[in-house]
């Protein structure tokens, strides 16, 4: 028997409304696996849905107005797609566009954009940053795109969860001026630690804002080749002179050039000790290892890296152990350690953690306490060993404070009444000129601790307070003994220690008003709106700084020493006239010839840069950035918008009592204390209470080694 089907009955199926629990043939016959997105009505009766809107099914249930459809949601594997194809898209366009955030671009031109890719632009071609050096510039800026315009938006803060990516290993960032902290890492770090209004990257972040011409400047790195010859060119060969010295010449420039600053060790005590060779234990060779460092460092060239094999071998001398076992060599093994070398290897973040464990390990000692003395006759040995200790603390708490110049961090108050020590003194008999330059610079760090005090708590102090500081350092300062200013003749140690001194002096004024200048390029406002107080606190900023690139620009004697300081107080002050260049327009008049004077100012900085180079290791990596700058400032373009958000910021006159008014009462009061009262008796500080740090917050990355394994180096080669 055969059935037939009426054909235009079928027809008539496959076009009308029907049971949706039939399905049509030609559904029957669909390929598997191709599923339809169904609706929320089809979903709730668990039948199926053809996907329109409205769909079969709602129209059969005669309900089309209920037809809706849930949101898609992406699978993961397809986000995962998407995710990885924008990273591709983003990377390649920063190898496009190195030194141009992709949100700057996208609304370019292509004409523009192909003009940018071959050059065309005012960036220099050979200035191609990594996208981790585009990322930190555009973070460390963002704080100044936003918001009022204060200083406490210069602060560096470090990030939460930072990319360990990112961070640098000890090796590449030796022999370059790569710490965070100093003065060329503006963006090739993201911040990794907390920095102040006195730190170099407060006034870099201005450069850079009112003119972002600068950035590939101060972001250019090192070549990889260039880097390996830096960090593996230890040879004892490469010396100055061709020929390697001897360790007697060695230790004789350590006491020419750095003893006399900070006389932490006894020098006939050492040379006898090294002469007899009877002891090999790791607190007096890693001690010896690391003066035969310094020495290195004073004997040879700037190219020199013979430093490194000896600084190595002192750092694995030292291990948990010496933490535990506190001796007076292991804290001068730190000393010299945090206090000098860290600076020169430009590893001051290392420095300031190393000094914190050296004062730490002195105070376990009892070197910050004078000693009860019961006996009734004068012991002469007892009394040199006395005034031996003195010297000790004495000279970390200079290495300390130096260190923090340019920190803008809180300070251990070295001044407060648990510090009972006395005063270094002058000998009986031996060289009176060993410690007069200590002696000197103890009252210098009275003065300076209380400036990073008052610029650590408030970034802007008023103009009376800035005034009576002032003041107080061009006291100290005329009443230093003429040795210790042009008394002619002048031994060689004298003339290292006292050219450090005054340039030492200078860059602690200029950090002092530096936050005015710095203030006032925020604000972008004319010269000519800005108060009497202000103003004279600018112009003597600029002062200062002039004084101080004329007087390194003039020292004719030069040494290691002096060329590795001179360098970087040469830099420090040079900032002051970028950042005023930075505010002017090529456009502006010059009727009180400042901008020449800057301009001038910089070239003359950058000629005695190039003179510098044989003695100072970063001579020509400042020079680079100081002429870019320079450059940028002359031919690029100020910044005359700012982002929306802040309002109409280029045309306010924020006063700086405006600003001072944002901080607490108690702290105002407080720094005001500070800057009357006369340093002879400074307020108490809780020295404990500095001295309770944590040890995983002063040794960040031994967290987790335990201290059961006593034989692990605090520092290992990476």
């Amino acid at each position: 028997m055969f059935i037939a089907f009426d054909s235009s009955q079928s027809q008539n199926e496959e076009d009308g409304p029907r049971n949706p629990k039939h399905p049509r043939r030609s559904e029957r016959n669909r390929r598997r696996g191709l599923m339809v997105r169904a609706c929320n009505s089809c979903r709730r009766r668990k039948i199926k849905c053809t996907g329109e809107k409205p769909c079969e099914s709602c129209r059969w249930y005669k309900t089309p107005e209920l037809c809706s459809y849930p949101e898609r949601r992406q699978s993961s594997s397809h986000s995962e797609q998407s995710g990885t194809s924008s990273d591709l898209y983003r990377a390649a366009l920063e190898r496009l566009f190195p030194d141009k955030p992709p949100d700057d671009i996208v609304n370019l031109p292509r004409d523009t954009l192909l003009e940018l890719m071959n050059g065309g632009g005012s960036q220099p071609a050979h200035s191609q940053d990594s996208p981790a050096v585009a990322a930190s510039l555009q973070a460390q800026n963002s704080t100044l795109s936003h918001g009022q315009p204060v200083l406490e938006s210069l602060h560096s803060m470090p990030d939460d969860g930072l990319d360990q990516g990112l961070c640098i290993s000890r090796s590449d960032s030796l022999e370059q001026i790569s710490d965070d902290v100093n003065a060329l890492s503006l963006s090739t770090r993201r911040p990794a630690s907390y920095l102040g209004i006195s730190s170099t990257q407060a006034a870099l972040k201005i450069i850079t804002w009112l003119r972002p011409q600068s950035k590939p400047y101060a972001s250019t790195v090192l070549p990889q080749h260039h880097r390996d010859h830096v960090v593996n060119g230890i040879s004892p060969s490469n010396t100055q002179s061709g020929l390697a010295r001897s360790e007697e010449e060695i230790i004789d420039a350590y006491f020419v050039d750095f003893h006399t600053l900070a006389p932490l060790l006894e020098e006939k005590s050492f040379r006898a000790t090294k002469l007899a060779g009877n002891r090999t234990d790791n607190r007096w060779l890693s001690l010896l290892n690391i003066v035969l460092a310094l020495g290195s460092i004073a004997a040879s060239g700037a190219d020199d890296h013979t430093h490194r094999k000896y600084f190595d071998r002192s750092m694995n001398l030292l291990n948990l152990a010496t933490l535990g076992e506190p001796t007076i060599e292991t804290v001068q093994t730190l000393g010299l350690i945090g206090g000098w070398y860290c600076h020169y290897v430009s590893q001051p973040n290392l420095g300031y953690s190393l000094m914190g464990v050296a004062l730490r390990m002195a105070v376990s000692l009892g070197l910050q306490r004078e000693p009860y003395d019961s006996h009734l006759v004068v012991d002469p040995t007892r009394l040199a060993y006395l005034e031996y200790r003195r010297r000790i603390w004495w000279s970390l708490c200079c290495l300390d404070t130096w260190g923090h110049e340019t920190l803008g961090r809180a300070s251990m108050d070295f001044f407060a009444p648990t510090i009972t020590v006395s005063k270094p003194r002058f000998p009986d008999e031996g060289n009176y000129l060993e410690v007069l330059p200590l002696i000197e610079n103890v009252e210098f760090i009275k003065i300076s601790s209380k400036i990073q005090e008052a610029l650590a708590s408030m970034p802007m102090i008023t103009h009376s307070e800035t005034i009576s500081l002032d003041s107080q350092l061009v006291q100290w300062w005329d009443n230093l003994p003429p040795g210790l200013k042009d008394y002619e003749p002048c031994p060689v140690s004298m003339h290292t220690a006292r050219t450090v001194m005054h340039c030492r002096f200078y860059n602690q004024r200029t950090l002092l008003y530096r936050p005015k200048l710095l203030s006032y390029a925020m604000r972008r406002v004319p010269f000519m709106t800005v108060r009497v107080d202000e103003r004279n606190d600018i112009l003597k900023c600029l002062e200062i700084a002039e004084t101080a690139i004329q007087n390194i620009s003039t020292v004719t004697r030069l040494n290691q020493m002096i060329g590795w300081n001179g360098v970087w107080f040469l830099f420090q002050a040079t900032l002051v006239p970028l950042v005023y260049l930075s505010t002017r327009s090529r456009h502006d008049t010059d009727s009180d010839g400042s901008f020449e004077s800057c301009k001038r100012q910089v070239e003359t900085a950058i000629s005695t840069l190039d003179r510098m180079k044989p003695h100072g290791h970063t001579a020509q990596r400042s020079l680079e950035v100081l002429s870019g700058i320079l450059q940028a400032c002359l031919v690029g373009t100020i910044v005359e918008t700012i982002d929306a958000t802040a309002g109409n910021l280029g045309f306010q006159n924020i006063s700086q009592l405006d600003e001072i008014d944002l901080y607490p009462q108690g702290s105002r009061d407080r720094v005001l204390d500070w800057t009357l009262m006369s340093f002879e008796n400074l307020p108490s500080q809780s020295m404990w209470e500095f001295l309770s740090w944590d040890a995983e917050e002063m040794w960040p990355d031994m967290g987790g080694l335990g201290f059961e394994n006593q034989s692990i180096p605090i520092f290992q080669n990476q």
